[in-house]
């Protein structure tokens, strides 16, 4: 299995929506750490097509 991971941070990135609905079409986790930072992180499957 061959995976490609992304992770990266909660911002006030005017992309960052567009960047969400992207990362959902993987397998999508999100994470809150401490009081208020957010982590999002995605997998895909190299040989599987979107």
């Amino acid at each position: 299995m061959n995976l490609l991971l992304f992770s990266f941070c909660h911002s006030r990135a005017g992309d960052l929506p567009w960047l969400i609905e992207l990362a959902k079409r993987g397998t999508f986790n999100e994470w809150t750490i401490g009081p208020t930072p957010i982590v999002y992180e995605t997998t895909f499957e190299l040989l599987d097509p979107l």
